[in-house]
């Protein structure tokens, strides 16, 4: 997909300055829908696929424990979104392992 080659260079960006930036619907989905783009673009662009990568890791601790939340945006995170956000990530990172 062509437009990817110039919104995953921007998205990262983006969550690069919080990881939990909110796309259209909640916070994390942004997170959510990069880990979730085509497979195609990624094999092309492990390099980039390794930064998200290393920035999630680095981030596992806001990730667990969203400081920048409401006290109820956060519960609903951690039990809602947190799960799949920990399940995509597993598989993005299986995938980039393999290239």
């Amino acid at each position: 997909n062509t437009s990817l080659e110039y919104l995953i260079p921007l998205a990262l960006d983006e969550l690069e300055n919080n990881i939990l930036a909110e796309g259209d619907f909640f916070e994390g989905d942004l997170l959510i829908n990069v880990l979730r783009s085509d497979h195609q673009y990624w094999q092309s662009h492990a390099d980039l696929g390794k930064r998200l990568i290393n920035m999630i890791e680095k981030n596992r601790d806001e990730l667990n424990n969203p400081s920048r939340m409401h006290e109820i945006d956060k519960n609903s995170f951690v039990k809602d979104i947190l799960p799949d956000i920990l399940q995509e990530f597993k598989l993005f990172k299986d995938f980039i392992k393999l290239k």
